[in-house]
C-alpha cells in the first residue's frame, strides 16, 4: 500500500500525528495529510492541488465529499472565492525501487515513478476519508439553515477553531456593511445559532 514518503513526513510539525494520507499525483510528489489540527498539503502539486493552501484548519472546511467512482475529493472552504476544490486521488502510486545506497533512488521528483523498475503501490483512501469526515464534523458545534426571502439557502454555524475557541459564521458571509434585507436575515440566523450554544449575541 502507498504510504506517505519519508522526506515529506519529515516536513510535518514535530510530534504531528498522521490520521490518514492520500497522494494527489501518481508520482507521489504531492499528498494530503489529515492531521489532528488541520488538513495539510505536502510536496509540490499543480492545478487544483497546487492551489490548495498548505494548511487548512478543520473549522475552515465547510463540507467535504468523496466520489469513489471518480476518485475525486471535493472540498468546500468557508468564504472561498475560488469555489469548490476538486482533487483527484490516483488508485496507485509509482515509485522508484528502494535501493540501498542508490543515491537519489528513494527521493521525490526528477524521474520518480519512471522506468521499468518502478514499484506500484495501491492507494487505500479509506482511513483518510474517515479521518476527514470525523475532523470536519467535530469542528462544527452547531448549525442552522434557512431559506431567505430572496430564495438564498443560508447556513449559520458555530465552529471550534484550532485553538479551541468557539466562533460563528454564515454562508453566504454576513457583514455589518449589508444593511439590506439579506444582511439582516443573515445576522438574525447567526444570532440564533449563537444563542443555541450560549454564546453572547449582539
Amino acid at each position: 500500500m502507498a504510504r506517505l514518503p519519508q522526506d515529506l513526513a519529515r516536513a510535518l510539525p514535530r510530534g504531528c500525528a498522521v490520521l490518514g494520507a492520500v497522494p494527489l499525483h501518481p508520482d507521489g510528489e504531492c499528498w494530503l495529510v489529515a492531521a489532528p489540527h488541520a488538513l495539510l498539503r505536502l510536496g509540490h502539486g499543480d492545478g487544483e492541488a497546487g492551489a490548495l493552501p498548505a494548511s487548512t484548519g478543520w473549522d475552515r472546511i465547510s463540507r467535504a465529499s468523496w466520489d469513489a467512482e471518480r476518485r475525486t475529493l471535493t472540498l468546500h472552504l468557508l468564504h472561498d472565492a475560488h469555489g469548490p476544490r476538486v482533487l483527484s486521488v490516483p488508485d496507485a502510486v509509482r515509485r522508484p525501487p528502494d535501493l540501498r545506497g542508490a543515491g537519489e533512488a528513494g527521493g521525490i521528483g526528477g524521474e520518480a515513478g519512471a522506468g521499468p523498475d518502478a514499484v506500484v503501490h495501491d492507494v487505500d483512501e479509506r482511513g483518510f476519508a474517515r479521518a476527514l469526515r470525523q475532523r470536519v464534523d467535530s469542528a462544527i458545534v452547531h448549525h442552522v439553515s434557512r431559506t431567505l426571502p430572496d430564495g438564498t439557502r443560508a447556513t449559520a454555524s458555530v465552529r471550534r477553531g484550532a485553538d479551541g475557541v468557539l466562533y460563528s459564521t454564515t454562508e453566504p458571509e454576513s457583514s455589518e456593511a449589508q444593511p439590506d434585507t439579506l444582511g439582516r436575515a443573515l445576522r438574525d440566523l447567526e444570532r440564533s445559532a449563537r444563542e443555541a450554544v450560549g454564546l453572547p449575541t449582539r
